[in-house]
């Protein structure tokens, strides 16, 4: 009996006090004593701990297990409330059993979607930030017209960018037995299989052969994974695989080099292919080689005999994204300037008079340096919508205080007199960007830079029209008070 399918769709950091199946909110309202709801809350408490994560989710670079949260789920006077965290992607838990008090027994297959809540009806903002994770990727990635999912979009990004790394490594090889019949003998004689298939001497002899070959079984996963991406998502594939210049060439030399390759035997194939790979030197492939695999279990191919992992899917942590994004950014647009921006600026902070070292450190996401090497701004990248709310509309600090005492630390850590945070917002503009630390220090300043990220109903293409005209207008406000601040202290 197949198992009930159970499907909830989530914004990252946010808030829920009801549990809702369905596309998007729209579906129905869980009770929170039904077999479904309990279902939820076994997948969040007891499945996707942050160990089981990193264990069964595709990788895709956590460098930090406490990013690996997937929802907080908490409980207050018989009401359960969770929170989502920076976890976007798909997640599938099968087999979750729920016993209940009168005796019977329920079994559900969970899917969980998160998309950036900065999104609307496409995930156009999380496509564009994957866009940014490998400078190879077109930034076009996402086609409105096709009906692709958040999952699609995410498994076929991996694929390509895994299958380039890989390949870089060369033409996968490995040893393969082959069984030949004819008349040029090179290997070890099969007596048994000869006497069965030449019982009338006919010049032909049955022997077998052991040759380090490319027309392997990964190879042929590799095409077959394609194939299989572009029979169900032909646009895209076509788009970002088959246009560009580096997938079609390593595709096509695939194919060139593997006569052995069958479209009719994907499933023999599959099966082959579930022992993981142990060359000392094609490692990226053993990485290509679970993509690849999950890509046919998370798409629904049925080829396993329930040998799949429980805990399946793909995830990214968006504020690495949005880090990586606005690096990219800041190089683009600032290259030709005097200063430099750098990232990863790791230091020690706190030392004593007992001689020992400083002892803290701290890693500011972007530090900006003049020309003689000494760092003037500090500018943070946060994810957190209610900066807005604070910069823009007056609201309370406490909201965001933490982050406000981090990027505060960081300026005096590496002796500047500014530092600010740049966040995405759905919101307007910020007229006034620049804040006084308080009544004592009006010579040190705080800024507030926002990107915004166009709401609507349109196109794809439209869409990405609007985002790079407001990150030009963010890239100018910050070039501005930079140019501004470089020049203290000279």
């Amino acid at each position: 009996m197949n198992n009930r399918q159970l499907e909830f769709y989530f914004k990252d950091y946010t808030s829920y006090v009801e549990l809702i199946e369905g596309r998007d909110g729209q579906g129905s309202i869980i009770e929170q004593e039904s077999p479904e709801f309990r279902a939820f809350e076994i997948v969040v408490k007891e499945k996707i701990k942050p160990s089981k994560l990193m264990a069964n989710v595709t990788e895709t670079g956590f460098n930090y297990q406490d990013k690996l949260t997937l929802i907080e789920f908490e409980t207050f006077s018989s009401k359960s409330l969770f929170e989502t965290k920076g976890l976007v992607g798909v997640l599938k838990v099968k087999d979750v059993l729920v016993d209940l008090e009168d005796g019977e027994s329920h079994v559900f297959d969970v899917k969980i979607t998160i998309t950036s809540r900065f999104d609307q009806e496409k995930p156009y903002f999380l496509s564009y930030m994957l866009s940014y994770e490998n400078p190879n990727f077109s930034d076009d990635f996402f086609t409105e017209s096709s009906e692709e999912s958040l999952l699609a979009i995410l498994l076929l990004f991996l694929f390509k960018k895994q299958l380039q790394e890989a390949f870089r490594q060369g033409m996968f090889k490995t040893y393969q037995r082959n069984e030949n019949n004819d008349d040029r003998v090179k290997g070890a004689i099969n007596v048994a299989r000869h006497i069965q298939k030449n019982m009338i001497f006919n010049g032909k002899i049955v022997y077998n052969t052991k040759e380090n070959t490319v027309d392997n079984t990964l190879n042929h996963l590799i095409l077959h994974t394609y194939d299989y991406l572009k029979s169900r998502f032909p646009e895209v594939t076509v788009r970002h695989i088959d246009c560009d210049n580096e997938m079609r060439t390593i595709i096509k030399s695939l194919k060139e080099a593997t006569p052995f390759y069958f479209t009719n035997n994907r499933n023999k194939v599959l099966m082959k292919s579930m022992t993981p790979l142990s060359h000392p030197y094609f490692t990226k492939y053993e990485v290509l080689r679970k993509t690849c695999i999950k890509i046919f279990r998370n798409l629904g191919v049925s080829a396993f005999e329930g040998k799949e992992d429980v805990v399946n899917g793909l995830l990214y942590y968006i504020p690495d994204l949005w880090e990586n994004f606005l690096l990219h950014n800041y190089r683009k647009y600032f290259l030709k300037e005097d200063f430099v921006v750098q990232t990863a600026n790791k230091i020690n902070i706190f030392k004593g008079n007992d001689g020992k070292n400083f002892r803290k450190l701290i890693r500011p996401d972007f530090v900006f340096y003049r020309k003689d090497e000494s760092p003037f701004f500090i500018l943070d990248a946060k994810f957190k919508p209610k900066w807005y709310d604070v910069t823009a509309n007056g609201r309370s600090l406490n909201s965001v205080y933490d982050d406000y005492l981090q990027v505060i630390n960081y300026m005096v850590s590496f002796d500047t007199e500014a530092a600010g945070v740049i966040f995405p917002t759905n919101n307007g503009e910020i007229l006034n960007n620049e804040f006084n630390i308080s009544p004592y220090n009006f010579k040190s300043k705080f800024y507030s830079f926002e990107v915004v990220v166009p709401v609507g109903d349109c196109t794809y293409k439209a869409w990405t029209n609007k985002f790079k005209q407001k990150i030009e207008q963010s890239m100018s406000k910050i070039s501005k008070v930079i140019k501004r601040e470089e020049q203290k202290k000279l």
